[in-house]
């Protein structure tokens, strides 16, 4: 669950020795792109915020397209790990 007008943390956890770029789009709204860096150790992490704004409701549909070069996309892995704050602080 989103809260509506917060903004949303993602984070990925990837194959940091093929790094690729994604395109982030929020309910259909390009929200921007993340580059996941290469990395000194196999896995890298990394996250990328939504702006608030683009948080309407209390669920969003995201979606992310891989937009790197197919060596780099061949050899990655996709999980996700969505935080959204409960606190008011």
């Amino acid at each position: 669950a989103a809260r509506p007008g917060q903004s949303l943390t993602i984070v990925k956890r990837y194959d940091a020795t093929a790094p690729i770029r994604l395109r982030v789009s929020v309910d259909g709204e390009e929200a921007g792109t993340w580059d996941l860096p290469r990395g000194s150790t196999f896995f890298g992490e990394s996250g990328f915020t939504v702006p608030g704004e683009m948080v309407r409701n209390n669920r969003v549909l995201l979606r992310f397209e891989a937009i790197s070069d197919q060596d780099s996309l061949a050899a990655s892995s996709f999980f996700y790990w969505i935080l959204a704050p409960t606190g008011t602080g």
